[in-house]
């Protein structure tokens, strides 16, 4: 198992076109720093109001400067990539960008931004430090495979049925939600191949009604290669269970309409994933709340579960 990074995803590459998220990352990094006073406010409520079981941990790795937070009116990152993780001299450090999700008060210099939405993206990205610094062990938390795999699955299936009703089709949508389960396991969480047992019964966990023959004649179709980023897996996945004009492209944009603009890197990058739960579970609306409630009901307390303690 190895980490994936971040410019090996299909949709970061897409979306870093002649080097657009790289050369705002280079500014970010010589903005100033947010001062704590510009948002004392909302850590004093988060301080006071809020009982998530990180909350110690994440406001502790703040006051640390194990995470930076910038603010540019200017500069602005994608609102899939509110956060970074940069190499640093005592480590690896987590940079935040405010400015998609707030803005300065000209009077005062305060930061105006809704608490829940500072925790969330506060504690995405220690998550995301966490996942990364310690990832041979969250990586291969059975919780971590089992209910992140579900939730994906589930929205990857969500998504190619409201684009192509394959919903009364129940092998078509099992096969589905089993090859996006394993998408999920060897692209987004780069789990090694080696361990293909525990990926295939795990992404079986989403098939109810398919023997263990109709799968495995599917499995062996389907091109090992497909899993290097979801444009060759969406192609596939077209091919193998017979999805007529299902492209990246047109799956992309419905996944967009669905969930919201800021969950596209989450479908190859498993920090970004874990943002949108979290946004989810806080109820910080930074993606579209109401179609998330769903997916995350049963799964994603045990996901986050994974990174408490």
């Amino acid at each position: 198992m190895g980490l994936k990074s971040t410019d090996q995803s299909y949709i970061f590459n897409m979306l870093n076109k002649n080097n657009a998220i790289n050369n705002t990352v280079k500014e970010l990094l010589r903005a100033e720093d947010v001062k704590r006073s510009s948002i004392e406010e909302q850590l004093m409520i988060i301080n006071k109001r809020y009982n998530e079981p990180l909350k110690r941990e994440v406001l502790r790795a703040y006051d640390e400067g194990k995470i930076r937070i910038k603010y540019s009116k200017e500069i602005k990152l994608p609102t899939a990539m509110p956060f970074i993780l940069i190499k640093a001299s005592g480590g690896v450090v987590a940079v935040i960008s405010l400015s998609t999700y707030s803005y300065k008060l000209e009077k005062s210099g305060d930061m105006s931004i809704d608490p829940k939405k500072l925790y969330t993206l506060i504690e995405s990205a220690y998550i995301a430090l966490k996942y990364t610094t310690n990832n041979l062990r969250y990586a291969s938390a059975s919780n971590l495979l089992t209910h992140g795999s579900i939730m994906y699955a589930n929205m990857v299936y969500s998504a190619i049925n409201k684009k192509f009703n394959i919903g009364m089709d129940k092998k078509k949508s099992e096969l589905v939600m089993y090859f996006a389960a394993k998408f999920f396991m060897i692209n987004v969480l780069a789990k090694n191949i080696d361990a293909m047992e525990i990926i295939n019964n795990t992404a079986k966990k989403n098939c109810k009604t398919l023997s263990p023959m109709v799968i495995s004649e599917a499995d062996e179709e389907f091109e090992l290669n497909a899993y290097k980023d979801i444009a060759v897996f969406m192609e596939e996945l077209a091919r193998v269970c017979d999805i007529h004009g299902l492209n990246v492209r047109n799956f992309l944009s419905t996944y967009m309409q669905m969930y919201g603009e800021g969950t596209l890197l989450g479908l190859e990058l498993f920090p970004y994933f874990m943002m949108n739960i979290c946004s989810a579970e806080h109820g910080a609306f930074m993606n579209n709340q109401y179609m998330f409630e769903n997916i995350i009901e049963k799964d994603g307390p045990k996901l986050y579960g994974v990174f408490v303690g």
